[in-house]
């Protein structure tokens, strides 16, 4: 590029505009989230903090988002949507407990998003590959159900189960924390019996 040339905005970056528009379309301030992007992106894009009945909650959850310029790769039938994953940001997500938050996934063409949790894609591609040696791999493709289409129905759920990951966390860090010398054992006195999760 010389002198007389002007920076050229190139495909993908009008896609990544355009894929955070949308996510941000669904999960917003209106919709119980505070999504905050990351700059500069060391892992994720956004920091999502739960906002619970207009208040800020401290409770926040990390998204990755991709996008592809054309119709999602479908696999099992049409069941799944394929996409070539890093494993190295999917461990980094898996780091964020409790949590561990969620991937979304933009197609240009097609105008939609989908989702999945990371633990949920985790969970898929230990059962698919049944060993652990795609961790030695750069990128893996991993599976998100077609079903799961980021819609205002789906932002309820999302924000639903990770307003439940948090309760329960906070829930498991006073009975335990102490045991493990984490620091204010018991944040708040409770009188609500732990969960059973067996």
């Amino acid at each position: 590029m010389t002198f007389n040339n002007l920076p050229k905005i190139d495909s993908s970056a009008k896609h990544s505009e355009t894929s955070e528009r949308r996510l941000k379309d669904r999960l917003n301030l209106s919709t119980g989230f505070n999504c905050r992007s990351q700059n500069p992106d060391t892992g994720i894009d956004f920091e999502v903090e739960l906002i619970i009945e207009s208040l800020s909650s401290a409770w926040s959850f990390p998204i990755q988002l991709k996008s592809v310029a054309s119709s999602f790769t479908m696999v099992e039938n049409g069941k799944f949507l394929s996409y070539s994953f890093e494993t190295s940001r999917l461990n980094y997500l898996l780091r964020r407990l409790p949590s561990l938050g969620l991937i979304v996934i933009y197609s240009d063409k097609d105008d939609l998003l989908v989702y999945d949790y990371v633990d949920r894609v985790y969970e898929r591609l230990m059962n698919e590959r049944g060993n652990e040696d795609w961790k030695r791999l750069e990128k893996v493709n991993i599976h998100i159900p077609a079903a799961n289409v980021l819609n205002d129905d789906a932002a309820f759920s999302i924000h639903a189960t990770f307003v439940q990951r948090f309760e329960q966390s906070v829930i498991m860090y006073q009975e335990h924390g102490g045991k493990y010398k984490l620091p204010l054992g018991r944040l708040t006195e409770s009188n609500e019996e732990p969960i059973d999760i067996d």
